[in-house]
């Protein structure tokens, strides 16, 4: 008889709005044009005039651009006139002009992929505070769990969330048991000996809380942002988005006493810390957003 080796799929990304050059073109007119077209448009999606957008863009009209050039890459090469020069310099100042980018909207299409997607296809969300450059924001991750063959998930992915980006060198093909070491956080699982599932040293475990929502409907993108704000005000604080769908959708309720089978998906919020602390127990199991405003 012949069976499939399971394909265990790690896909890890940071979804940010970077301060980097956005393409090699050099032509004044062609700058311009560019320039213009991205100033109303990153206005459009951050809500903020293009008059305070075109604070953190320089075109190479731009008296300031040599200078925001030369103290943003740190690169000889570009002193010299034959390299080509970026057309557009962005530097962003908010936790703002990052969610711009692609992880409120990865996040919001991942709720419509997830849990309709291949039942072989398990497709999990982390979202968690990140800082990047002084900068706050948020990270959004993608690990997932395929039954099947590295080429045949990129192939699927390529149709339903082609914003992915998936490649087959993202994935990693291991028998089930080793895709189990891969969740237990054991990144190289490949070459894990499996005896580790055998230690029960409890004095290794941290402390920790966790609670769960059911989502029945997708969450509109303006939630999605609203939820990143507050875990910018938050800071400590994880959450996971579990779809459920597949298998678990084909039962009836009534089946099994399990009343979320028709949910798209779970949320878990979740926080952890190390040091055994009365304080930190009240702190994070009752925290509350910083008094601050963002702007």
């Amino acid at each position: 008889m012949r069976t499939t080796r399971p394909t265990f799929v790690s896909v890890g990304f940071c979804l940010l709005f970077l301060a980097l050059p956005l393409s090699s073109l050099s032509q004044p007119s062609v700058s311009s044009s560019v320039y213009d077209s991205f100033l109303k448009c990153l206005s459009e999606k951050t809500k903020t005039s293009q008059s305070e957008i075109a604070k953190i863009v320089f075109s190479q009209a731009n008296p300031s651009y040599t200078s925001v050039l030369r103290a943003y890459i740190r690169n000889a090469r570009f002193n010299k006139s034959s390299t080509p020069k970026p057309t557009i310099i962005v530097t962003p100042l908010s936790y703002s002009h990052y969610m711009a980018s692609g992880a409120v909207d990865m996040v919001h299409k991942w709720q419509f992929v997830g849990p309709k997607t291949d039942k072989n296809l398990f497709m999990r969300m982390l979202i968690q505070p990140a800082t990047r450059n002084k900068v706050k924001t948020v990270r959004a991750t993608v690990v997932a769990l395929f039954l099947g063959k590295a080429d045949d998930v990129v192939s699927l992915l390529a149709k339903e969330l082609p914003e992915l980006a998936l490649k087959k060198e993202n994935c990693r093909e291991m028998t089930w048991f080793q895709s189990a070491l891969y969740w237990y956080n054991y990144l190289n699982a490949t070459q894990t000996d499996p005896k580790v599932f055998l230690d029960r040293n409890l004095d290794s475990s941290s402390f920790g809380k966790r609670k769960s929502d059911y989502v029945e409907t997708e969450i509109p993108r303006h939630g999605i942002e609203s939820l990143f704000k507050k875990m910018i005000e938050l800071g400590k604080i994880g959450l996971v988005f579990n779809p459920y769908g597949g298998r678990m959708a084909e039962i009836a309720e009534d089946a099994t006493p399990f009343p979320h089978r028709n949910m798209l998906f779970k949320i878990q919020y979740s926080i952890n810390w190390k040091d055994s602390s009365q304080d930190l127990e009240k702190r994070y199991l009752k925290q509350k957003p910083k008094r601050s405003t963002v702007s």
